[in-house]
């Protein structure tokens, strides 16, 4: 007879990464990745990452040793980047409906002329495509493929033969031991989240790997066609076509569940904290905005030769940690700028929940632009051993639109940081010498990345 008594629901999963680990973000086309890929690489610094997204050949030529010392890689690389790095990753993946995700791939395909079938479809309707014997060939248990197919040279999409023969492609790309196989990989991965419950991923992939409490992530590449435009014949096509890929996602989506099922913003805190507390102590901290970012409420990063930084945003409310030593205080310095003056002047910064006292001037080098500083006591710092919390705060944000209408950028921005530094105490050093210094050290870095 079954038990009456409650089942204990664990915690869910974590994933410690070493420093020899490499996190790969299989990002299956179509399946809100873009979005949370720059969530995923803000965590590592620039150089430590690779971007290729489809261009895996780009990726093979790289020497073994460098791609094999890169921390993370996002792309659609399927299950092939394992051969490619000459180890096992840790795995992460989002996956999606798969009628959704083939009205996206489709729309995908038209509007971009950089990918391989865009001039074999760009004239056809979406009914075309379906019932077209390559469209059908890519369109086929597609998210299932992704995880199933290690073999490039065969199965990598644009460059099998089997695209221009249905009824083989059908024989291979339908084989139920292909889902099978899809599964029991899928089991091994560190995460996995499902498009329909973005937000409660992030979460989930933050608790996974220690990091923030995320914000709400903008949502990128965003072109939307409701399958209640289709005609019937239509949706039952994409439908037999994907068969295996919906059992995938269904089985994704009970592994989802119970991963995040006993998931609350405390437990994601404490995972965080005790993360950050396994970090080497350090006694300085120099932020360059490239490098990798623990903390939320910032845009992508953004450089141009001679300036670089990120704009905190969209929200009025923005934090970083930095894991340093608490035995000592603090002299925090940075450069910012707005597009407009009230912002910049009404910013404020907590350090560990303490308002700090800002002392400012304006920077030589750049028109609306301020130099700061502020001090950071011992007894700030030892009310947070594991890190120290900046958090910044702005009186309102503002879109690029909104301040030049004849720019089409709609982001809401608060204000712009080029470079932090915390310092110990007793080297605080005069504070527009630092601001010109650091503009120097950054154009030269800049300058010579241009050349590069």
């Amino acid at each position: 007879m079954p038990s009456t008594e409650p089942v204990p629901v664990s915690t869910p999963p974590a994933c410690d990464l070493g420093p020899d680990d490499t996190l790969y973000f299989m990002h299956i086309h179509k399946t809100a990745g873009s979005s949370l890929r720059e969530y995923i690489l803000e965590k590592f610094d620039r150089f430590e990452v690779s971007r290729f997204a489809w261009e895996l050949p780009a990726l093979l030529e790289r020497p073994a040793e460098s791609v094999r010392s890169l921390r993370a890689v996002a792309g659609h690389y399927g299950y092939y980047l394992e051969k490619a790095i000459g180890k096992r990753p840790v795995y992460v993946t989002m996956l999606r409906n798969p009628v959704d995700r083939t009205l996206s791939a489709f729309s995908d395909q038209i509007w971009r002329e950089d990918l391989w079938l865009h001039d074999h479809i760009k004239d056809m309707t979406i009914d075309d495509y379906v019932f077209d014997n390559i469209g059908a060939a890519e369109v086929m248990n597609f998210q299932v493929r992704s995880l199933a197919f290690d073999d490039v040279e065969r199965h990598f999409h644009g460059c099998s033969e089997l695209w221009r023969d249905p009824e083989r492609a059908r024989a291979v790309f339908g084989d139920r031991a292909l889902l099978d196989l899809a599964k029991q990989r899928l089991e091994r991965f560190a995460f996995v989240g499902v498009q329909d419950r973005f937000e409660e991923g992030l979460r989930l992939l933050a608790y996974t790997f220690g990091w923030p409490v995320p914000d709400r992530i903008p949502r990128e590449n965003i072109r939307r066609r409701s399958r209640e435009t289709l005609a019937p014949r239509t949706l039952e096509r994409i439908r037999e076509l994907t068969a295996l890929d919906q059992e995938l996602y269904e089985f994704a989506g009970q592994l989802f569940e119970h991963r995040h099922a006993t998931l609350t913003d405390e437990l994601i805190e404490q995972r965080h904290r005790a993360a950050m507390e396994r970090r080497p102590r350090r006694d300085r901290v120099c932020m360059r905005f490239e490098n990798a970012l623990m903390g939320r409420g910032w845009h992508a990063r953004v450089g141009k030769r001679d300036w670089t930084g990120r704009w905190t945003g969209p929200g009025t409310e923005s934090t970083l940690h930095f894991p340093l030593s608490a035995d000592r205080p603090y002299t925090l310095l940075l450069r910012a700028g707005s597009f407009r003056p009230d912002i910049l002047a009404g910013l404020t910064i907590e350090a560990n929940g303490q308002p700090l006292t800002i002392e400012s001037e304006p920077c030589r080098d750049r028109p609306n632009h301020l130099a700061m500083t502020a001090e950071v006591s011992q007894a700030v710092m030892a009310r947070s051993p594991e890190f120290l919390e900046l958090r910044f705060g702005v009186p309102r944000t503002i879109s690029p639109h909104e301040h030049n209408p004849d720019r089409k950028d709609k982001r809401q921005l608060g204000v712009f940081i080029e470079v932090l530094e915390v310092l110990p105490s007793e080297e605080r050093p005069v504070l527009g010498a630092w601001s010109a210094r650091m503009h120097e050290h950054i154009r030269a870095e800049d300058l010579a990345s241009a050349k590069d």
